[in-house]
């Protein structure tokens, strides 16, 4: 089993990992492996309640309104040497429905990663990761949902190189594996026996980009290959293996009062296992900010690209997304924001495509440096081709963060 040997390797030489929950279990530990922000960690504990309204709480076309509370928290401590450091770091999240308690979910998030630094021109980073969780969901027969709750360890580990080339360009190397184990899922009230119905997968990525810093201009290419065998489970099967391949040029240009452009381009291609499905797509990122007078930044997005992780489709999806957002910094305490989003996500095997929109507001308040009030409304509507069905969500909350 490859992870291993990689996964000693990274346990002495780390990349950054984002700790924040993605949405989906697959997302979360995918996030765990890729390259993060920039700048050394330092010591931090977080700790977020937020109380949730919901018209939706099955996510789906069974609209079930419902109250949920959702608590986070999170503690790293960096250990300092010479030229490094390392970094152990644990996040647990928990949410609780009043009515809807199939839908309560629990996980755990444990990481270790270190850094080296050597010769004044070469750094390596390593992460090892490890998330259980128990989540729960609904299994659908006609308009009927009967609960499911299903047990998932997620093992990660990545390691990255990188080195000063002179004249202001740099070479990153990453290569990261994800092996995913799905337990057998529990139905509510043993109305069916426990069944095994999320297959396993064993996802490995290599990626390697090159940038170069021209003033406040950066150009670069990065390459991509990724491979990911999923475990055969259903007839027909409810998960696919597959390959993608993605090279794109990159480019952000910063101006002198302080907007800034990202842009990126390229091309990806996807391959079934079993030659199924083989198509060479366009990638693309276009992203603006741009910040205006009397405290007012505006944003926005397009992007194009494969969605391989956060999708229903068995195989994949292919995404185009447009987001926009305002924000306005009242004073240092007060700020309030308003996004829109508007994505389209073809599925792939399904010929179907979920045409999805949505808005929101936000309204939020740090007494100090300590503590932040957020207050959030947001709603979204999509609809599914191929089903002919729609859903509806509205979601606001209340919530609170502590830092330390």
């Amino acid at each position: 089993m490859r992870f291993w040997p990689i996964g000693i390797v990274a346990a002495l030489l780390v990349t950054e990992p984002a700790l924040a929950d993605p949405g989906t279990i697959r997302a979360a530990a995918n996030s765990a492996v890729t390259a993060a922000a920039s700048g050394k960690p330092v010591n931090a504990a977080s700790l977020s309640l937020e109380e949730h309204y919901t018209s939706n709480a099955l996510d789906s076309d069974l609209a079930f309104p419902d109250f949920y509370t959702q608590l986070r928290g999170s503690v790293t401590r960096v250990l300092d040497f010479n030229d490094g450091y390392i970094r152990l770091a644990a996040q647990g999240e928990a949410s609780r429905y009043e009515r809807i308690s199939i839908e309560d979910d629990r996980s755990l998030l444990l990481l270790a990663e270190a850094y080296r630094k050597f010769g004044g021109r070469y750094e390596l980073r390593g992460t090892i990761a490890w998330r259980g969780a128990s989540i729960g969901d609904d299994f659908r027969i006609a308009d009927l949902a009967i609960g499911t709750r299903t047990r998932s360890d997620l093992f990660s580990a990545a390691v990255q190189f990188g080195a000063d080339l002179g004249s202001g360009m740099g070479l990153v190397l990453t290569l990261a594996d994800t092996l995913e184990r799905y337990g057998k899922a529990r139905f509510q009230n043993d109305l069916i026996q426990a069944t095994k119905i999320e297959p396993d997968r064993n996802r490995l990525q290599f990626s390697a980009g090159i940038e170069k810093k021209i003033g406040r201009q950066q150009i670069g290419l990065t390459a991509s290959a990724e491979t990911t065998a999923v475990q055969r489970l259903g007839n027909p099967p409810v998960g696919r293996s597959l390959s993608e391949f993605a090279l794109r040029g990159l480019t952000s240009l910063l101006a002198g009062d302080g907007t800034k452009l990202n842009l990126s381009l390229g091309a990806a291609g996807l391959y079934e296992k079993g030659g199924g499905y083989n198509r060479i797509r366009p990638i693309y990122r276009v992203e603006l900010t741009k910040a205006l007078k009397a405290g007012i930044a505006l944003r926005g997005s397009f992007d194009g690209n494969y969605e391989t992780i956060d999708t229903d489709d068995a195989l994949a999806s292919y995404v185009r997304r447009l987001e926009l957002e305002a924000r306005y910094q009242y004073t240092p305490e007060l700020a309030f924001g308003a996004g829109f989003f508007h994505e389209n996500k073809e599925n792939l095997l399904l010929g179907n495509a979920e045409r999805s929109k949505g808005l929101f507001f936000e309204i939020g308040y740090g007494p100090s440096k300590h503590v932040a009030l957020v207050a959030r409304v947001d709603f979204s509507r999509t609809r599914y081709t191929v089903f002919g069905t729609r859903k509806n969500v509205l979601d606001s909350y209340i919530g609170m963060e502590t830092k330390l």
